[in-house]
């Protein structure tokens, strides 16, 4: 547990690659737990390293098919590697056996967007924020459709909203600037 661990807080520290031996030491003196092999494939994706990633989130669920954790890391990494059906799914599959995870909806929603699936992404993002509603990616995922629609009132309030969240995130104001010009209240 420990190697795990310090595996963890070494990826969560943008050293991803020092990571990877230990959790794969961790993963040899353990075995094939879910939360190692789902560690294991963050480090892999914190190096761009999808393919590994997506193994080792499948190993996870392999090992425990209810490890949702696993499942929306998959859909992470299969979103990112232009698979958004096969990422819906995974996240889908995730969101079935833990639906408190404002992530899981955030990611879900932004992944039905590029599908086309306008209606059920608002609804994803919608539940994200019902869960947290401090959700801030949620917020800025959800004010940039607004904008990219042309439905510049709702972004402004939206982004706003994100604002008063985290306004220690600077793109979130420059964000706000670009739908207050676009509505000519600069």
């Amino acid at each position: 547990d420990a190697l795990h661990l310090l595996g963890v807080v070494l990826t969560q520290h943008g050293r991803a690659e020092d990571a990877l031996p230990l959790l794969r030491r961790a993963i040899t003196a353990g075995g094939e737990r879910p939360a190692f092999l789902s560690s294991l494939g963050i480090a892999h994706r914190g190096l761009g390293e999808h393919e590994a990633a997506i193994g080792a989130y499948r190993r996870a669920i392999a090992a425990d098919s209810e490890h949702a954790e696993s499942w929306i890391n998959l859909g992470n990494s299969l979103a990112e590697t232009d698979m958004p059906e096969e990422a819906a799914e995974a996240y889908e599959r995730g969101l079935a056996i833990k639906p408190g995870s404002a992530n899981g909806w955030t990611a879900l929603g932004s992944t039905r967007l590029i599908l086309g699936k306008t209606e059920d992404a608002l609804s994803a993002f919608d539940r994200a924020l019902s869960i947290d509603p401090d959700h801030v990616d949620a917020m800025r995922r959800l004010a940039d459709h607004w904008l990219d629609r042309g439905k510049v009132e709702d972004a402004i309030e939206t982004y706003r909203d994100a604002c008063a969240t985290a306004p220690q995130i600077a793109t979130l104001h420059d964000r706000l600037g670009v739908a207050l010009q676009m509505a000519g209240r600069t």
